[in-house]
């Protein structure tokens, strides 16, 4: 397919130590590069990290000038983009990040605006703060006034969102996976020990994970747990650093780490664990499975319906003794799984199938 377009993406999320939206979005526009010959011109905050970087290297990206991490700092920002669209004027504006806090079409009414629904958490669960919840019910609310197409991120998330929010069902729609880059040598290692790699927060489930490894030490348990990502919960540290304490040095949280170290913690590990309680499509237990690796996940819908039995699942239902037990039980008692299936499951979900997959959802009518 051969795309000749102008295309404005907002590229703030992929600033300075990304998570799961972010290397989202490098991959996709990576491989969008490769594929077609879409004008992309990126807009962010400041052009600081890894990955934003390389970024800048292969497309032009404007640079707001300072860190947006306020709220009121964002609506100057998306002035800010409002200001760069009117002098560009591209056929699309494409936001990865949920919301758009400006009716950008009030100057620009034949642009065509794109975003993606990664979960709505904020709304079906209580991990985020009342008024941030406000915020983002209102404000996606207002975006969907001015959106023409969605990506959502698995069938659970655009269920869940088309029930709460009633005009999407009237927008034209598709799904585009996340994409990974899982081009690693299938070779690896097992190091004993088990991998969390995410953000450090409640709702990823990582006080559970550090109960349950407790548990799986007092019953002779003999691997060790590295913990790794952005620590979003300051409450979580007390609880890093007593389980420091209880296993004699067999548990490390070692923070945010670049790829290059990821990809050696997983080629290492002897297993990865993902305990979420909820989650719009969850990426790092896919980026195990490129390495081979058992995967340990809670059974929440969208784990089991992205990973299939590709997974080995134990139940968030019931009382936090049950779901430490369960999680305890499978650390002590996981299964390798068939390599095939692996496989099968990686090109659903590889650049090259969701990028093309991308390029023909820019061009349905």
């Amino acid at each position: 397919m051969n795309i000749i377009m102008k295309m404005v993406i907002d590229l703030r999320k992929l600033t300075g130590k990304p998570s799961g939206i972010g290397i989202y979005i490098y991959y996709l526009l990576d491989g969008i590069l490769k594929k077609s010959n879409i004008h992309i011109i990126g807009i962010t905050d400041i052009v600081k990290g890894e990955l934003i970087e390389k970024l800048a290297g292969k497309i032009e990206i404007i640079e707001y000038g300072k860190s947006v991490n306020k709220n009121r700092e964002v609506f100057l920002y998306f002035k800010f983009i409002e200001d760069i669209l009117s002098k560009i004027k591209p056929e699309y504006f494409y936001e990865p990040n949920f919301i758009i806090t400006r009716n950008l079409k009030k100057e620009l009414p034949n642009l065509k605006c794109i975003i993606n629904i990664h979960d709505i958490i904020p709304i079906t669960h209580k991990y985020h703060s009342f008024i941030y919840r406000i915020y983002f019910k209102f404000f996606l609310s207002k975006t969907l006034m001015i959106t023409d197409k969605v990506i959502y991120i698995s069938n659970d998330c655009k269920s869940k969102a088309e029930k709460y929010f009633n005009k999407l069902k009237y927008i034209s729609s598709t799904k585009v996976y996340p994409i990974i880059n899982y081009n690693f040598n299938p070779i690896n290692n097992d190091k004993d020990y088990f991998l969390f790699i995410g953000n450090i927060e409640e709702r990823k489930g990582v006080r559970l994970l550090l109960e349950a490894y407790i548990k799986y030490l007092k019953n002779n348990g003999q691997k060790d747990l590295v913990i790794c990502g952005n620590l979003y919960d300051d409450k979580l540290l007390k609880k890093i650093n007593d389980t420091k304490k209880l296993s004699n040095g067999k548990f490390r949280y070692i923070g945010y780490v670049e790829e290059d170290e990821k990809n050696e913690l997983l080629r290492n590990c002897s297993a990865f664990i993902y305990p979420s309680f909820c989650e719009g499509f969850g990426i790092p237990p896919i980026e195990a499975l490129s390495f081979y690796k058992p995967i340990i996940v809670s059974n929440i819908d969208v784990f089991e319906e992205v990973y299939g039995d590709c997974a080995n699942y134990f139940t968030i239902y019931g009382e936090n003794d049950e779901i430490e037990d369960s999680l305890y039980h499978r650390m002590k008692d996981y299964r390798q799984v068939d390599k095939n299936k692996i496989q099968m499951l990686l090109y659903k979900y590889s650049q090259e199938a969701n990028v093309k997959s991308f390029l023909e959802f820019l061009d349905a009518k």
